[in-house]
């Protein structure tokens, strides 16, 4: 699959990005790569003679395309520095400097120089870093000189929090008999759910809640109507009352958004069928004759195969809204104006299905008002200037390698963080949410024990970004995703008195160190089972043999 750069053009936040071409001799309508996270949608392929080519803009960088193919597009000049969001950002009277560069660059603030660290390399050059007084600074190398006075600041939100506690609403309580975990709906209800703020803020300042709409299944991601909340939960009014608490108690609300799919029950399936990708019109309706006559665990035994629209995952049961029609991008409008005063943020569901363009369009009002965080479960360079935040998988990856599964020692993993920090510009890490668990993961303590559980938690908890906790890994709850035994109800799980003393420790290391969240890291450093990450204010020392974990503050040190 060979790519090459076309043309070299102005990028708001990467300054400069490649027009880049990426084709495939194999018969297929969309680039499927970690670029969009392994899914159809983003970006459909168009016939070039006798390849077919999807279009992206990327910034320099090498990306792997398939189990053996990378693209790898190198800067346009000896040195390529621009003074946007990706290569500066500015923490208090310093500022984090990044240079493409064919040798070590040269990285000088007003009253000292650095010689630039390397984070990761792009054929003949290496993108490098230094933490340098300023602005005004100065890069050299390779007998070229930037003057830099004035820098692009990355456009922030009015709000993010510091960490989040993330809670599928069904699975807070359990008042039905629920034993099919994949199907069955537990009971929880928003009113459940404000009994527990409470507990909450001790452990974050805002609640990171999956879908509440009107669906067809417990977790809520087939949607059948987008402006309403599951009278099952309690309707709009235990929103209402469930907002209001969270309020009073210091708590903001990233509300998760499904605006790739809708269920197929739903009534914009029924009614306006233009507004999605049909193969076969009859076989749709009969889809959604059967959705309706039958139970949903009969589904199953006669929709088969690949759907006759396009969908999620294959999914029949969720198909997937065309963005070329002006309709569905109105759609999708309505949906984020109904909620935008309803919520203090949105968490995007599969972001990475949906063009970046079209999320340019939809999310743009909301750039200063919202924070805005994208799911992408692999390589997001296309889509880093559009959303503040994104889910931080490479991150969690490496977590898993170094302390549930021992691959790699903690040189490597201080390699990765390091390849991971590379790939996001130093004011948008203080977006990014970083987790051990989600609810799409397996339970981090089905993989390792509660000790390597607080020195994963104290690893995310000392970078830039927002943690989060998935209601119930303060107990060391033990699931798989495979089976959904990693979503529980969580009030039949006891907190384990270790693992939450840690984590309300960690939390409020953030609150009186709010810099935590928001770098520069200065130092990763890793030999043997001990890593060494001095961010801001702080520095961690973890040793994985031994199961320890320290940081150092302004203020002394505290054990975890």
């Amino acid at each position: 699959m060979p790519c090459r750069a076309l043309r070299w053009i102005a990028d708001d936040y990467f300054g400069v990005v490649a027009e880049a071409d990426i084709c495939t001799r194999a018969r297929a309508e969309y680039l499927v790569s970690p670029l969009s996270g392994g899914l159809k949608g983003a970006f459909p392929l168009e016939p070039r003679g006798d390849v077919s080519c999807a279009t992206l803009r990327l910034p320099p960088g090498s990306y792997e395309l398939g189990p053996s193919e990378e693209c790898s597009l190198e800067p346009p000049s000896a040195l390529l520095h621009v003074p946007s969001p990706y290569y500066v950002g500015v923490f208090g009277e310093e500022v984090e400097v990044r240079a493409y560069a064919v040798e070590r660059p040269e990285i000088c603030g007003s009253s000292r120089c650095a010689q630039g660290e390397e984070m990761i390399s792009v054929g003949r050059h290496a993108l490098y870093r230094a933490v340098v007084d300023g602005p005004p600074y100065v890069v050299r190398c390779c007998g070229l000189e930037i003057n830099v006075d004035r820098i692009k600041r990355f456009r922030r939100p009015k709000w993010a929090p510091l960490a989040m506690y993330e809670v599928m609403p069904d699975r807070v309580k359990r008042r039905l008999d629920c034993r099919d975990l994949r199907r069955d709906l537990c009971g929880g209800t928003l009113d459940d759910l404000a009994d527990m703020l409470d507990y909450v803020a001790q452990l974050a300042d805002a609640l990171y809640l999956h879908p509440i709409y009107r669906a067809m299944s417990y977790h809520r991601y087939d949607v059948l109507d987008h402006k309403s909340v599951d009278e099952l939960l309690g309707g709009l009014e235990a929103y209402a009352r469930l907002r209001e608490r969270a309020r009073q108690k210091g708590l903001g609300i990233v509300l998760d958004v499904v605006l790739h799919h809708v269920g197929l029950k739903s009534k914009l399936f029924k009614e306006r069928r233009d507004l999605f990708l049909v193969k076969d019109e009859e076989a749709a309706e009969l889809a959604l004759k059967i959705a309706e006559l039958l139970p949903r665990p009969l589904w199953p035994q006669l929709l088969k195969g690949d759907p006759p629209y396009e969908t999620f995952m294959s999914v029949w049961a969720m198909p997937r809204l065309n963005y070329k029609k002006r309709e569905a991008l109105e759609y999708a409008e309505s949906v984020l104006a109904f909620w935008s005063d309803k919520a203090d943020g949105f968490r995007f569901d599969v972001a990475h299905g949906i063009p970046p363009t079209v999320w340019l369009h939809l999310v743009g009002p909301y750039v200063e008002t919202h924070y805005l965080l994208a799911e992408h479960t692999g390589d997001p360079a296309a889509y880093l200037g559009v959303f503040h935040g994104f889910t931080a998988y490479e991150l969690h990856n490496a977590l898993l390698d170094f302390l549930a599964f021992e691959k790699i020692d903690a040189a490597q993993l201080a390699a990765r963080i390091k390849r991971y920090l590379a790939r996001v510009g130093p004011n948008q890490l203080r977006f990014m949410y970083t987790f051990i668990e989600n609810h799409d993961t397996d339970r981090f303590c089905s993989l390792a024990n509660k000790r390597r559980a607080v020195l994963a938690y104290a690893i995310i908890y000392s970078l830039p970004g927002i943690p989060a906790v998935y209601a119930g890994g303060e107990a060391c709850a033990k699931g798989l995703a495979s089976d959904h035994t990693n979503r529980e109800p969580i009030d039949e799980l006891k907190p384990d008195p270790e693992l939450l003393a840690a984590l309300k420790t960690l939390y409020q290391l953030r609150r009186r160190y709010p810099e935590i969240a928001e770098g520069p890291v200065r130092e990763v450093l890793g030999e043997g089972d001990r890593l060494l990450l001095r961010n801001a204010s702080i520095t961690l020392r973890l040793d994985r043999r031994g199961g320890k974990a320290e940081v150092k503050t302004p203020d002394g040190y505290y054990s975890l």
